[in-house]
């Protein structure tokens, strides 16, 4: 069984988990109904944090920001399907809900009307 995709939201933290296949109808359905998304994004600090060791030599901790970044800067704002700790941004919450308004749980409705969230990785 698939794992279910852990949704956190970036104001208070909240979590919703959401079975794989149901998040990936509710994205498919949002790009067939006309899903203009501003899109996701990494946060650079966030990811920094993910792989930062501090044992590490000072140019080794260069490299590691600089590819870091690069990442952040090459990510495909198009992409809320892998887990990968993209950030959803409140603009495209309220677009989610907009084109699926008629579809959408209501736990779900009132998860996106709270703003940006993370989908976190696996």
């Amino acid at each position: 069984m698939a794992t279910p995709y852990m949704l956190q939201n970036m104001y208070d933290s909240s979590v919703y988990l959401c079975q794989e296949r149901i998040w990936h109808q509710i994205i498919d359905t949002a790009f067939q109904r006309g899903f203009q998304p501003v899109g996701t994004r990494l946060d650079y600090y966030y990811e920094l944090d993910l792989v930062w060791d501090t044992e590490t030599t000072f140019m080794e901790k260069i490299f590691t920001s600089i590819m870091t970044h690069a990442r952040c800067l090459n990510w495909n704002k198009y992409n809320f399907k892998d887990r990968e700790n993209q950030i959803v941004c409140d603009e495209d919450c309220s677009e989610l809900l907009y084109v699926l308004q008629d579809i959408l749980p209501q736990d779900l409705k009132d998860f996106f009307s709270k703003g940006s969230f993370r989908i976190c990785s696996d």
